[in-house]
């Protein structure tokens, strides 16, 4: 039983919908019930309650271990200040690291999962840069971007990558964000990829990890291809919505305020380097995607390029798709089948729905099954995201591990909580 599920969860979101759908009659109900469920209806929410509650039954909490719960917010005020930080206190805050760049003391923090499953290597996430702290940026000043931050929202994402990948997995907290000490005004300096370089150094020595699997978005792919330049232990680096060709224009410098150099990635001759660019993104204009993979390629460094569909209006957020390409990555699949296979991923396209009940039929000579897609909005259900449903015994019973519901992706056991909220709000 319990390799029949590592197997399962192991392939997240990459099993073949021939092999994921296809099954004995005893699940036929749970497939028939949700695909003839509209969106809003009280079957699709019964039908949410009824596969987590198989879920819980069929892991047994192998996976799905109690959500970590620690009460402690961030201050918003504080982050705008800056935030100054003791090594003494340093070493008394759970899971952080104290580094020193440049010959500044910095405390910084990280968020740890192995829910999904342990290794020698974990995941680590780096986030885009923080709304409404830098005063050039276009969001400072704006105060529905001046919100603290739960660590709880931290934690339960790193989870949520551990149980994706079936690996350790680390949201790491830029610097002067989330938890870390420094300005985030030296966002993509050298001063922050030296930061975050010594952290990753102090985080591999204390949990005798051998490497890392790194994937970015926005501003955290700027840093990501940084690492790249110094670091020779990453294996997968998902660059997702970048500013990859230097930073406004300019070549940066080594001094701790000179920006980071993405170009410098070249360097890296064994990772595998892996773009996800939105074509009508309106943060980071894709030009500035496409020449950093221009400018390895013709140095004879490949990096391959995926164009999605982003989340969002400004069409920037490609989180979702960058993890997507992570676990692909993960698994050593070839450049062409990630392409289909991010064709057939639909977490963000339900955002981005023309209509409340289109559905795209997937399976092989008219198979009957097929996976409602909504828009993202207060008044549809849960709905079990394509190609996140695994097999979990006897070809018998199905586990979706991977809700999407009011923009938001949810693990099963999560569901449970999000719709006793609702159904108390009613």
């Amino acid at each position: 039983m319990h390799k029949t599920v590592f197997e399962a969860v192991s392939a997240l979101h990459l099993m073949p919908p021939r092999l994921v759908h296809a099954g004995g009659t005893a699940s036929s109900s749970f497939r028939e019930g949700h695909r003839c469920a509209r969106p809003g209806s009280r079957r699709i929410r019964r039908y949410a309650k009824r596969m987590t509650a198989s879920s819980s039954l069929l892991l047994g909490g192998l996976l799905f271990a109690p959500l970590p719960s620690r009460a402690e917010t961030i201050s918003f005020d504080e982050m705008l200040r800056g935030v100054t930080v003791t090594q003494q206190h340093c070493a008394g805050t759970p899971d952080t690291v104290w580094v020193t760049p440049f010959g500044q003391g910095v405390c910084m923090r990280y968020y740890f999962s192995d829910a999904g499953g342990r290794g020698t290597r974990a995941v680590v996430y780096v986030p885009g840069d923080k709304p409404g702290i830098v005063p050039e940026s276009s969001k400072y000043g704006d105060p529905k971007f001046a919100k603290d931050t739960d660590i709880n929202k931290l934690l339960r994402h790193a989870q949520k990558i551990s149980q994706t990948t079936a690996m350790p997995a680390i949201h790491l907290a830029r610097m002067g964000v989330d938890g870390s000490s420094g300005s985030h005004r030296n966002r993509k300096t050298q001063l922050e990829l030296q930061a975050t370089n010594l952290a990753l150094d102090a985080i591999k020595r204390r949990y005798g990890f051998h490497g890392f699997d790194i994937f970015g978005q926005s501003g955290g792919s700027t840093v990501t291809a940084g690492l790249l330049s110094v670091r020779h232990d990453i294996g997968c680096a998902v660059l997702g919505s970048g500013q990859l060709s230097g930073h406004r224009g300019h070549a940066g410098s080594s001094t701790a305020a000179g920006w980071i150099r993405p170009f410098d990635a070249v360097r890296n001759t064994s990772a595998r380097i892996l773009v996800v660019t939105d074509r009508n993104d309106q943060v980071v204009a894709r030009e500035k995607q496409d020449a950093f993979v221009q400018h390895l390629n013709a140095a004879g460094r490949q990096v391959a390029q995926f164009y999605v569909t982003a989340v969002g209006e400004r069409h920037h957020s490609t989180s979702h798709h960058s993890l997507f390409v992570m676990t692909q990555c993960l698994h050593d699949r070839g450049d062409r089948e990630i392409t289909e296979r991010l064709r057939r991923f639909t977490a963000d396209g339900i955002k981005h729905a023309p209509s409340p009940d289109p559905v795209e039929p997937i399976g092989k000579k008219g198979v009957a099954w097929a996976v409602p897609t909504v828009p993202a909005t207060p008044n549809h259900d849960p709905i079990c995201v394509q190609g996140s449903w695994v097999q979990a015994s006897n070809d018998r019973q199905y586990v979706c591990l991977s809700w999407y519901f009011k923009g938001y992706l949810y693990a099963p056991n999560e569901i449970d909580e999000v719709l006793t909220q609702r159904s108390q709000a009613r």
